[in-house]
């Protein structure tokens, strides 16, 4: 018989049992965090200077000259049980135990998250290995991760400046952290360090240590004049006993939100000045690909401008505005200096100590303003780039043109001299009269005449004479292109000339009122000094280098097509339609512009030299073909609309031709007949492909026509088929 107190008993240790079972087993083993280093890349470092890293837990960075040198990936994971809790690291030593420099090289460490937000503490002053964060705890919440970057400060140039260049920083870091595991009554600590995986970074003191932009205010620059518009200064004070050499410096126009920034078409030149020189360094013209928020190198390739050790040098940028600028855009350069530093010590004699190039900002924006008082314009421009030497057809042309200060006074002649490299472009003569050069000058202004011309094809030179014809209904030009000068590139592909014009005399045409009668005359004056001539470029590329990036590719072919199959969406400037025209029919006859020139057969053409070149497959070649073939047959003849019929000059005073212009569209070819007074017939052109012909007053038989009235009519033929004749017209000639 079980007596009472045995049941007790037993019935205490059944409930201390089942108590003991109710217990929760503890499956994991204590707190665990991955820790890996992420390799960040290694760079070199450059002496610090007076801004610290600054910033409060929690809140985001401001490196200063601070740099990060190492990255870390923290996560949280449960190998054996998935605990709720989050882990809290408490605090991270920074030693460079694994590298050369010392506390001495270094000024600052700073320990951030992934969205450089500092954690543990602000950034410490480092005056011994070492370092360690544990102000506050920095939170890994469960099963999640972050990436904790540390970055260093370096000492200013002059601490740095006995022995730190080229020491190493390879940091270890030292993380202790907390977890509390399922199951355990507390939190548990555990240790884990990782060492920087990627290349040492390395202490660099060579080269500049640092550039300043002077502020320099250059104020308001006017149209055709010049300025500066940048100066900053580069010292070097480091511990090579070498000079600094610059190779290199690019420049970029910042983009401007509240005002239109300068680009290619407002700057003609950018100058190198060492400040107090007057000769530049570096001169550029820039090219249509400089535009705002992009670099251009202003320095030549074999540039090296040396700077004496541990001593400044201040450098201006200075431009020269075009004639063509807009008043008001504005010019605020972004500078990138590049530099290095030879190694002449014994035991390191070769090296080279490339800086970490400097930027300076302009800090002080200049205008463009209008064009000086009194100054008028002559522009030459309008071909910058030409087919390379191909064969002996027309390719191509320079335009001159004319802007006066004054609307009330408009161009009266100009006696002077073009020149330009006559080993990048030939001037094209009259096949029909070699004799005659003033053929090479299409003018293009109505009452002005070419009336001589002489060109020596070897000085690449050209002197011309052009006249204004006095008439009752003439009107002087104040604004706009005044002739066509056809050239042809002879040199390679790469090639380029300048152009300029040398002004022998230029005349001015004044309206005066008479004050008695309310007449307006013409009053001629030399105007000579008072005009600017703006120099253009002319550019040598490939024939089918349609977009003018030097190489026959593709994309030449496609752009091609597509202007076949939708001219108007897609269309080709003039220039880039004589680079396309690579087959017959040619794009120019006889010097002008043959409409419909470009065909399917031109786009073939490119497509196989871009495959020849091996910058295209067959595959891609054939595609644009098909686009090409299918837009040439479902193309249709433009229909023939003629908007204006001119004959210039008329009356005919001091010319040796009168020119016959038709506006319109769809114009395959014109012809002109001129008749006397009594009808009978004098000259037949007979259809001429275009849009316009000239007459040298000779009758259809070589002789020159008298003076009097005469009568003409025009008789257009349209690609459609359709013919339209003017009706008779008069012409009057009294030379």
């Amino acid at each position: 018989m079980i007596s009472r107190r045995t049941v007790y008993i037993l019935l205490m240790l059944l409930t201390a049992i089942a108590a003991f079972m109710a217990i929760p087993a503890r499956t994991g083993v204590g707190p665990s965090l991955e820790i890996a280093d992420l390799g960040y890349e290694a760079k070199t470092l450059n002496p610090g200077d007076a801004t610290p890293m600054e910033c409060d837990v929690g809140d985001k960075i401001k490196f200063g000259s601070g740099v990060v040198v190492m990255k870390i990936r923290v996560k949280d994971v449960d190998p054996t049980a998935d605990d709720p809790s989050d882990v809290k690291i408490k605090e991270i030593q920074i030693d460079n135990d694994n590298g050369s420099a010392v506390a001495d090289d270094i000024a600052q460490i700073a320990i951030v998250d992934k969205d450089n937000r500092c954690i543990l503490e602000a950034p410490q002053d480092v005056d011994s290995f070492p370092v360690t964060f544990d102000a506050e705890e920095f939170i890994i919440p469960d099963n999640q991760e972050d990436i904790i970057q540390i970055a260093v400060r370096l000492e200013d140039s002059s601490t740095l400046q006995d022995n730190a260049e080229g020491h190493t920083i390879k940091l270890r870091a030292r993380i202790r952290y907390e977890e509390r595991p399922s199951g355990a009554p507390d939190w548990e600590t555990a240790t884990k360090e990782v060492i920087d995986g990627g290349a040492d970074e390395v202490i660099h003191n060579g080269g500049f240590e640092s550039a300043v932009d002077n502020n320099y205010n250059g104020g308001i620059i006017p149209i055709g004049g010049s300025g500066i518009v940048q100066e900053f200064t580069v010292c070097d004070d480091d511990a090579l006993g070498d000079d600094p050499v610059i190779d290199e410096i690019q420049v970029m126009n910042k983009e401007d939100t509240e005002s239109e920034s300068a680009d290619f078409n407002d700057i003609a030149v950018i100058n190198l000045f060492v400040k107090g020189e007057t000769t530049p360094r570096a001169s550029i013209t820039p090219d249509p690909s400089w535009v705002p928020g992009t670099w251009l190198t202003i320095t030549p390739r074999d540039f090296a401008l040396i700077v004496r050790d541990d001593h400044c040098l201040t450098l201006q940028i200075g431009v020269v505005i075009s004639p063509w600028a807009y008043p008001g855009h504005v010019i605020q350069l972004r500078t990138h200096i590049s530099t290095y530093e030879p190694d002449t010590r014994e035991s390191r004699a070769g090296e080279i100590h490339p800086s970490v190039d400097p930027e300076v900002v302009d800090g002080t924006p200049e205008v463009i303003g209008e064009a000086p008082e009194r100054a008028d314009l002559i522009m030459i421009g309008s071909a910058p780039k030409l087919p390379a030497a191909i064969d002996h057809r027309p390719v191509g042309f320079v335009t001159i043109s004319w802007k006066s200060h004054d609307p009330a006074r408009g161009l009266g002649g100009i006696q002077g001299t073009l020149r330009w490299n006559p080993k990048v472009i030939d001037p094209i003569d009259d096949p029909y009269d070699p004799a005659d050069d003033t053929n090479s000058f299409e003018v293009l202004a109505p009452y002005y005449n070419i009336i001589s011309a002489k060109i020596d094809h070897l000085a690449g030179t050209a002197n011309f004479v052009l006249t204004y014809d006095f008439g009752p209904d003439s009107i002087p030009l104040i604004e706009g292109e005044l002739f066509k000068f056809h050239v042809r590139g002879v040199g390679s592909p790469g090639d380029w000339t300048q152009l300029n014009l040398d002004l022998l005399k230029v005349d001015g045409l004044a309206q005066v009122m008479d004050p008695i009668t309310g007449e307006v005359s013409l009053v001629q004056e030399e105007i000579t000094a008072n005009v600017l001539v703006a120099a253009g470029e002319v550019r040598l590329v490939m024939l089918g280098d349609v977009d003018g990036n030097g190489a026959i590719t593709i994309n030449d072919a496609l752009l091609v097509a597509k202007y076949l199959v939708d001219p108007v969406s897609y269309p080709l400037t003039e220039e880039q339609l004589i680079l396309a025209d690579v087959a017959p029919p040619y794009y120019l006859v006889d010097v002008r512009a043959l409409p419909d020139a470009i065909t399917s057969a031109d786009v073939a053409a490119i497509a196989r030299m871009a495959v020849t070149f091996g910058l295209a497959t067959a595959a891609e070649a054939a595609e644009v073909i098909t686009l090409a073939l299918s837009a040439h047959q479902q193309a249709q003849p433009q229909p023939l609309v003629v908007d204006q019929i001119l004959a210039y000059p008329n009356p005919v005073v001091s010319a040796e031709a009168v020119h016959f212009v038709v506006e319109g569209q769809g114009i395959e070819s014109v012809k002109v007949e001129i008749f006397d007074l009594a009808g009978r017939a004098i000259f037949d052109s007979g259809l001429v492909a275009g849009n316009a012909l000239e007459w040298d007053l000779l009758d259809d038989g070589g002789f020159p026509v008298a003076n009097g009235v005469y009568l003409y009519m025009v008789t257009i033929r349209g690609w459609d088929g359709q013919v339209i004749r003017s009706e008779v017209r008069k012409l009057v000639v009294m030379r």
